[in-house]
């Protein structure tokens, strides 16, 4: 039946990928769309705005610990599939949080000669970095890394990080 639907185990995997990628581009819809609502008339708040879009990259990767492994493999496997896959989906992401990094600039929130593509790929692999190797991180933790109290605090850390980038 694979074949009848995709092709090939290569139109599978990139389904897959697919599917995954655009379950997170929801997830960023519905949480801007909510924050916009929620803001009614009043302005935007940058800040705010770049806390919410990195905290659901967070959620997103605590609820979906697969795509961490897929997001991976396809790194170590040249990147072909995620490639392919930047105008329908990644690339519409990456704008969106492109524009909130230069937003916050224009505000002056963050420093001009920051790069905005170098600070979006550095939250992926701090982010990214904790969930593909959790395992491993329970010696300098000394609790299981998806433990939700675990969880909660490394958001929160996260969140400070991010924090602290604001001028």
């Amino acid at each position: 039946m694979v074949y009848h639907y995709f092709g090939d185990k290569k139109g599978l995997y990139r389904a897959v990928f697919l599917y995954q990628w655009s379950e997170l581009k929801e997830w960023f819809d519905r949480a801007l769309k909510k924050r916009m609502e929620e803001s009614g008339t009043a302005p935007i708040d940058s800040r705010q705005l770049m806390k919410e879009a990195l905290g659901t990259f967070f959620d997103f990767m605590a609820s979906h610990q697969n795509f961490v492994r897929l997001m991976m493999w396809e790194g170590l496997e040249g990147g072909e599939v995620s490639r392919s896959l930047w105008t329908d989906v990644r690339g519409p992401i990456y704008v969106q949080i492109e524009f909130l990094v230069k937003q916050a600039q224009r505000e002056g929130l963050i420093d001009k000669n920051v790069d905005p593509a170098h600070l979006i790929v550095s939250f992926l692999g701090v982010i990214s970095f904790y969930f593909a190797y959790a395992p491993t991180l329970i010696d300098i933790l000394h609790k299981d890394p998806f433990d939700s109290e675990a969880l909660a605090e490394r958001k929160g850390q996260v969140l400070r990080l991010l924090e602290s980038l604001f001028i």
